[in-house]
This record gives structure tokens, C-alpha cells and sequence, in this order.
């Protein structure tokens, strides 16, 4: 009896249900309140594939009262494999016919998920869609709306842009794909430690439609710990996978000193910011040699040059613009 059940939560969640997938690694503090929200959507059929990525806090014992959940599934990683690699355990167990992420310390608003399905059924060409999201600090104070990369008609005109802005900035917590998509692309690339998702919706965007929803339906919580080093490290990684893009795609070729300019770009600004003026030297004049047109790089060099007395007083002055913008 049980199994025939099973065969009819697959039947139903493979003609218009959504899985959604949440990883945890050691985020017991969250991941009870992400599989709350998730299921709290008012939208069937529904299940949701939790993947404990190896974690050594209390995150098990966290999830293990959702289990007795019908619409629950909890697969664990005996040892940390990363982000990557536990969100294709959870692709590859799926059954929705549309697969949506959601970070164990984000949220989605009501309505998010029926928001989703409604415009892919609505576009059967678009493989992957998207909404803007409100970023948030762990206390809930109000960072400001993000604005994601906006696609157009143009497939081709959008994968360059994507391309070369690596990516685009679309948070995973925001993302619903088709499923179907993942047996056309494949799934995130596990030798990516950090931004794997950018990766991956280039690679969507190179063989699908991808679309914008301009609701904001998500809440991005930004953590102090994820700004800083991690800028620098997300875009060496962004850089690493410039040259397999480039050979899945050899159109993207003539975009590729584009694409560089801007990652060096972003690492120099962002070490400039940690008070690593060499580093950020170097940084800005490997950008200028991929694309000395990128106007953005001058100013950022000229301040690389600037006494530090001098850069910590014109610092502590934008922070204190940006605080006063704050609600």
C-alpha cells in the first residue's frame, strides 16, 4: 500500500508539482524556519527535499521532527561534500515537474512558488525564472531590494550579457526551473566551491529562455560573513569557470576579456575596501589588460594610490551616506 502511494505522489508532482530543496550545513539555527516557510506555500503538489550536508551542530536532530511530514524528504551526507554536490543529490531525487532552491536562511513570501508555476505554464519556452528578492540582515533590518540580471527576447543578446556580467547576480532562493532543464544542461558543477549557481544559469541561458519576475517574493538574508573574502574568493571562482564556458560555448570567446575585466574589477574593488591596496593594484591592472575600455577600473586604481589616512576618511563617509539611506 505504501508503494502505491509513493507511485501517486510521483504521478502528481510530475504533471505540475514543485519540489523544493533546501540544504543545510550546520544551519541549525535556520533550517527549521526555511522547511516551515516552504511548506506554509499555498500551492500543491508540493514536496520538499531537505539535504544535510554532513553537519556537525545540531541541524539532524533540527530536522529529524519534519520527517513524519508526507511532504518531507530528508537525505543526509555522511560527510560534507559541498554545496553543490548537495543540491544535485536533491535534483537527481526529485519528482516536480519544476524544481525551486531555497537557502536555509532565506524566505520566501506567500504566493512565491503558485507566482512561478503560473509563468512558466504560461511560457513554455522559458526554462528558468526568477524574481527579485529584499535582503535582510539575520535581525531582519531592511537592506533594499535586489536587481538581478534582466533578460530580454533576445536569447543570444542575453546569454552574452550574462556572460559577461558573470553571471548576473540572480540568488539561487529566488530560482524555479523546469526539470526537464537539468537533463539538457546538467547539474551544478561540484568543482566549484563557490558560485556554482552563476555557472549554471549561464549554461541554462546558453540552451533555454530565462525570464524575471519583478516581484520581489524572496527574502535574502545577508550575512557579515558572506561579504568581505568571500567577494574576492566568489570571483576567483567566477573566473575559473570562464574557460569551460568558453569551450561549451564558443561563441561566448569574444566576451571572454569582457567577462575578466569585470571579475578583476570586482576583486580589486573588494580588496581595496579590506585595506589591501597591493592586491587591489593588482587586481585592477590585470582588468585594464583584458579591457582597458572598462571605465569603472580608472577610479578604483587612482584611489589604490591614495594615502591610507586619506581612503579610511572618504570609506567611513559612504558608509555614513548609505546608513542614512537605510530605512
Amino acid at each position: 500500500m505504501r508503494a502505491t502511494g509513493e507511485r501517486q505522489t510521483r504521478r502528481l508532482l510530475s504533471d505540475g508539482g514543485v519540489s523544493v530543496i533546501i540544504t543545510c550545513y550546520n544551519d541549525a539555527e535556520y533550517v527549521a524556519g526555511a522547511i516551515e516557510n516552504a511548506l506554509a506555500q499555498e500551492y500543491t503538489p508540493l514536496e520538499v527535499i531537505i539535504v544535510d550536508d554532513g553537519s556537525t551542530d545540531e541541524s539532524v536532530q533540527v530536522i529529524a521532527p519534519y520527517t513524519t511530514d508526507p511532504r518531507v524528504r530528508v537525505i543526509r551526507h555522511h560527510e560534507n561534500r559541498g554545496l553543490p554536490a548537495a543540491r544535485n543529490t536533491a535534483i537527481r531525487q526529485a519528482h516536480g515537474e519544476y524544481i525551486a532552491f531555497l537557502d536555509a536562511d532565506d524566505r520566501w513570501l506567500p504566493g512565491k512558488v503558485a507566482a512561478q508555476v503560473a509563468f512558466l505554464r504560461a511560457h513554455p519556452t522559458v526554462g528558468m525564472c526568477y524574481t527579485r528578492a529584499r535582503l535582510v540582515t539575520p535581525e531582519g533590518r531592511d537592506l533594499g531590494i535586489t536587481h538581478p540580471f534582466s533578460p530580454t527576447d533576445d536569447r543570444r543578446a542575453t546569454l552574452r550579457r550574462l556572460f559577461i556580467q558573470g553571471g548576473g547576480g540572480i540568488p539561487p532562493s529566488t530560482v524555479m526551473v523546469r526539470r526537464e532543464v537539468f537533463d539538457v544542461v546538467g547539474l551544478f558543477n561540484e568543482r566549484l566551491r563557490m558560485r556554482q549557481d552563476r555557472e549554471l544559469w549561464t549554461r541554462i541561458a546558453a540552451q533555454f529562455a530565462i525570464a524575471r519576475l519583478d516581484e520581489a517574493l524572496a527574502l535574502k538574508t545577508q550575512r557579515p560573513n558572506s561579504l568581505g573574502a568571500n567577494a574576492v574568493r566568489g570571483a576567483e571562482y567566477t573566473i575559473a569557470s570562464t574557460e569551460e564556458l568558453v569551450r561549451q560555448f564558443p561563441e561566448l570567446a569574444p566576451l571572454r576579456g569582457k567577462r575578466l575585466a569585470r571579475l578583476y574589477l570586482q576583486i580589486g574593488v573588494a580588496q581595496l575596501k579590506r585595506g589591501n591596496r597591493r592586491e587591489a593594484r593588482r587586481a585592477l591592472w590585470a582588468a585594464l589588460r583584458h579591457d582597458p575600455f572598462l571605465a569603472q577600473t580608472y577610479p578604483a586604481l587612482i584611489l589604490s594610490f591614495l594615502p591610507r589616512s586619506l581612503m579610511e576618511r572618504i570609506s567611513a563617509t559612504k558608509r555614513k551616506r548609505r546608513t542614512a539611506r537605510l530605512p
